[in-house]
């Protein structure tokens, strides 16, 4: 029997995160943590131009070198991506010896954690995972995702939370608050938001509100 994963998103802005190695998974992990606003080192012997092109950025350090245990000093998170298993295998047993969060990229067996296939319209993240069993479906329901969930979704969601921080100080009874908010999705906001239809679009919501 397989172990439930607790599934959380985790704010690792200014946290420090290590990539082992310099390859086109790797790349995609690097984009991705300084995304979140991680302090991210990567070490590896070589560096493709791509990633090389990053180097400027100022959250991102390349070691040029092997790795070294001692990389590990001082990190939060982990991501092993080489093209050495034994090595791969190294890090995640070190990582979950010293409790540091690790992903290892060819062995979901000793990773402490996955990488989700996120699917994201600004603050809306959808994220899909298999436990590491196969990114490749995750991948695919991801687009299937992406063709219900369109980019129109980015701006329901910010009008969303501006109503909800409204409401939170206009109404103080909380039974009313939440059949307000439960309203809302009963007022096709989306289809109008892509229509660009504001008019109808504000009065709605001012009808929804002084219910």
């Amino acid at each position: 029997m397989s172990t439930n994963l607790y599934t959380i998103n985790v704010n690792l802005k200014g946290r420090k995160c290590l990539v082992v190695g310099a390859g086109n998974i790797s790349e995609r992990k690097i984009q991705s943590l300084l995304e979140c606003a991680a302090n991210v080192s990567v070490v590896s012997p070589k560096f493709k131009t791509s990633i090389l092109a990053l180097q400027g950025h100022p959250n991102l350090t390349l070691i040029t070198r092997p790795f070294e245990e001692s990389d590990l000093n001082g990190m939060f998170l982990v991501i092993s991506a080489t093209n050495d298993r034994e090595l791969n295998s190294k890090i995640g047993t070190i990582c979950n010896n010293k409790n540091i969060l690790i992903n290892v990229v060819d062995k979901p067996e000793i990773c402490s954690f996955f990488v989700p296939s996120i699917l994201r319209r600004g603050d809306l993240s959808i994220s899909i995972s298999t436990g590491g069993k196969s990114p490749t479906l995750a991948s695919k329901i991801k687009q299937d995702l992406s063709n219900q969930y369109g980019n129109e979704y980015e701006r329901y969601v910010n009008i969303l939370g501006e109503i909800r921080e409204r409401i939170k100080t206009e109404v103080k009874d909380p039974v009313k608050r939440k059949d307000i908010l439960n309203n809302l999705m009963e007022i096709n906001l989306y289809e109008l938001i892509k229509l660009h239809e504001d008019g109808l679009i504000k009065e709605r919501i001012h009808k929804c509100i002084s219910l």
